[in-house]
């Protein structure tokens, strides 16, 4: 077989890849609220993870404090990183990155494992700030995906902007 038919078949795979991974657009607004209603300043919130506090040390807070939501495509991150997203099915989705196929328009949300996300916002965990994006469409405390993520991202350096009841 010839090695131009291989690459051509190799990158036949990854695109069939992409497009099984990805979950498609969004519609998801809880009941009796709009998108405007949710994605609003007055309830951005951050946390910021340094070397003498953890997320997980607020995990509580953040159960009982974030609002499900869609995502939020028009979100404009202060630094490098991305936005992340546990849909209904409780996986996680990442659909907005500061490196690779993430970056451009018309990027396809993927349904990613937590222990893969340093793979799509890259410089978390470097000593780098990252401006990570968390938003759910499930309640937090029903989410096994939401505490692995948070797991995940307890490191020095990240900032979690997620968006309050």
């Amino acid at each position: 077989m010839n090695s131009y038919f291989k690459m051509f078949l190799l990158g036949l795979g990854f695109l069939s890849l992409f497009y099984f991974c990805s979950t498609g657009t969004n519609s998801f607004v809880p009941e009796n609220k709009s998108a405007s209603d949710i994605f609003t300043p007055d309830k951005l919130r951050t946390l910021h993870v340094d070397t003498d506090s953890g997320i997980m040390d607020d995990l509580e807070l953040l159960q009982r404090e974030i609002n499900p939501s869609p995502m939020f495509h028009a979100w404009e991150n202060p630094y490098t990183g991305g936005a992340l997203h546990v849909n209904e099915r409780d996986q996680l989705v990442v659909y907005k990155s500061s490196f690779g196929f993430l970056s451009g328009n018309g990027a396809q949300p993927m349904v990613i494992e937590p222990s893969a996300i340093h793979h799509f916002l890259g410089s978390y965990g470097m000593g780098l700030e990252t401006g990570i994006l968390l938003t759910t469409e499930i309640s937090p405390r029903n989410s096994k995906t939401f505490t692995k993520v948070l797991e995940e991202l307890d490191t020095a350096g990240v900032r979690l902007f997620y968006y309050a009841k």
